[in-house]
């Protein structure tokens, strides 16, 4: 169309070609030539009030796009759907807001309007169709930002979860996971010097006399809450985020007390509201020193659901720990804080306090109770989102192949005893007799798991070494399969490190060196194949008094000693889920 169209000559142009009457009113005219219903966006602001700036948005792209297309604004166009670099930048900061909203709103009364609307948006800059859109719109796709919803008060808010590329590139000093947000860099968490100080000594040659030393102290980052106290981490949201996981990092610990972690979101007088909070996770946490994630989830109707925790930036979240009951408290990785002074009204005053709580978490903890200044150590928790939404992926742990120096088996075991490695195997290492155990640290994500090792040596008809399958985190029940040169059999765990043969089960044929032994939890039955050949089978007569879950998902294996006598060692071990 000529430079001097007007909108009104590309109105009758309009009506010409589609044969259908329009508003009098130009902005509605215009929403209808574009194809859009008047009525559809103010309903969505019906439904969410709160989304009535992006009407008005809208409502100046359509005018922006009515006047770029008919010549009124960019000095003129040669022809319809050429798009002027004028028009590009002026409406460039719109068409990036609105275009991150559409890409990541969608609300579940009304998915079809949203739907509507956001299609109908983003096909005005579809690629191939744009021209200089076309480029707006790869820089829209690339500003890694995630806008997620608006008000915390909206029901049944579903949102598209950001990609690894649509957020800002988190670097690994700070998680390990770049779609978290920490109370501090996890790179703090190291071993350097953690105390110097002096001590005074005599030394008897005269020449020196008595002087001092220095004296360096290396220790791990952790450190032990007193049990009943909440400690809170505060977390500041960078930016608009939907949090659906949480994480913590504990020390070893081979009795602990039960352990809770709630999530609070602090209110705007410095009190904390109860968003999520765990049942006891300290089945869920072998004894070994462990970086743990949970997903948040809520029950809807009787059915577990995954939740998640929608966030403006620059709110706070406070991520707080509580361990009470029998056992013994862990300890949890922090930093030591210096207490400082803070100018009135800042809240919170430090990334740290904590809150005495008794047995469980409270709802809500008011801002005067909250103390920050006896509290002396920042823990390191996190806010974050699942790299996927989809359903846990089946995963293998391991394979270890125990080519390391003779010693412990290292940090992704949880040992009972002293098991550890010898000339490249896995299996006793001296000492009284008796069992001595090891799971992995990480459990399996599914319940139908199996354990495969290849055997090094065997020893006569002494002790027999064992694959664990369906355990607890403390090895105290699980499913066991046990062996030596001359006998086979299935196994249950009873008690620490204690075993009792299932009756029927015990073949007379050992297992010898080299061998490759595979165990297999599946439903409600149990097989064993030996070099890819069936040995063994069994279905407990009373399934039920096996437990079976996400708490009854460690694996591992299990080495004796009797009469200066070891049992099989293990060259190779690894697990997987079917």
């Amino acid at each position: 169309m000529a430079d001097e169209a007007t909108p009104e000559d590309y109105t009758k142009k309009l009506i010409a070609l589609q044969g259908r009457d329009l508003p009098d009113n130009e902005l509605d005219r215009w929403k209808h030539i574009l194809g859009i219903d008047r009525g559809l966006l103010a309903m969505l602001a019906d439904w969410i009030p709160s989304i009535g700036f992006l009407v008005e948005k809208i409502d100046k792209v359509i005018k922006d796009i009515a006047h770029a297309i008919t010549g009124v604004v960019g000095g003129g166009l040669s022809a319809i759907g050429t798009w002027v670099e004028d028009f590009v930048n002026g409406v460039n900061r719109t068409v990036n807001q609105i275009g991150e909203v559409f890409r990541g709103l969608v609300v579940t009364p009304i998915n079809n309007i949203v739907s509507g609307v956001r299609d109908w948006f983003l096909g005005l800059w579809q690629k191939g169709k744009g021209g200089k859109a076309e480029e707006t719109f790869e820089r829209a796709e690339q500003q890694g930002k995630q806008i997620i919803g608006h008000d915390e008060d909206i029901d049944n808010l579903d949102k598209n979860k950001a990609e690894i590329v649509d957020v800002p590139n988190i670097a690994m000093w700070m998680t390990l996971n770049p779609l978290e947000d920490p109370t501090f860099p996890r790179f703090f968490l190291n071993r350097s010097v953690k105390s110097v100080g002096d001590k005074t000594s005599s030394d008897s040659h005269a020449a020196f006399g008595t002087h001092n030393h220095s004296v360096i102290n290396n220790r791990d980052p952790y450190y032990l809450p007193a049990k009943g106290r909440i400690e809170l981490g505060y977390i500041r949201v960078p930016r608009l985020r939907s949090y659906d996981t949480v994480g913590i990092i504990v020390g070893a610990e081979s009795n602990p007390c039960p352990m809770y972690i709630t999530v609070y979101h602090m209110k705007s007088d410095g009190s904390l509201e109860m968003v999520w909070t765990s049942g006891n996770i300290s089945g869920l946490i072998t004894s070994q020193k462990t970086e743990y994630r949970m997903n948040l989830t809520e029950i809807f109707e009787g059915v577990e659901q995954p939740k998640s925790m929608l966030n403006q930036g620059g709110d706070y979240v406070a991520v707080g720990v509580l361990q009470t009951g029998n056992g013994n408290v862990r300890g949890l990785a922090g930093i030591e804080m210096d207490s400082v002074a803070i100018p009135a009204g800042i809240i919170p005053k430090k990334q740290n306090a904590m809150f005495v709580a008794g047995s469980n978490p409270p709802d809500m903890i008011p801002g005067s109770a909250i103390d920050f200044d006896n509290s002396t150590y920042a823990p390191w928790f996190c806010m974050g989102q699942k790299l996927s939404n989809d359903p846990p992926p089946k995963i293998k742990l391991g394979p270890d192949f125990f080519d390391r120096p003779d010693g412990g088996l290292g940090v992704n075991w949880a040992t009972r005893g002293n098991i550890g490695i010898t000339d490249g195997a896995a299996g006793v290492r001296g000492g009284n007799d008796g069992v001595r155990s090891a799971l992995w640290v990480r459990p399996t994500n599914t319940d139908n798991h199996a354990v495969e090792v290849i055997v090094k040596n065997e020893s006569s008809a002494g002790p027999r070494s064992c694959v664990i399958l369906r355990s607890n985190n403390m090895f105290t029940r699980g499913l066991v399969y046990m062996w030596n040169r001359e006998s086979r059999g299935f196994a249950r765990c009873v008690g620490e490190n204690n075993f009792q043969l299932i009756s029927g089960t015990l073949q007379g044929a050992g297992i010898r060196s080299g061998a490759r032994l595979k165990v297999v939890a599946n439903g409600s039955a149990y097989y064993a194949y030996l070099n890819g050949e069936q040995i063994g089978a069994w279905n407990p007569p009373d399934p039920e008094n096996f437990p079976i879950g996400p708490e009854y998902r460690f694996v591992g294996m299990a080495a004796a000693r009797a009469l200066w006598v070891d049992s099989p060692a293990i060259e190779e071990w690894q697990a997987f889920d079917l």
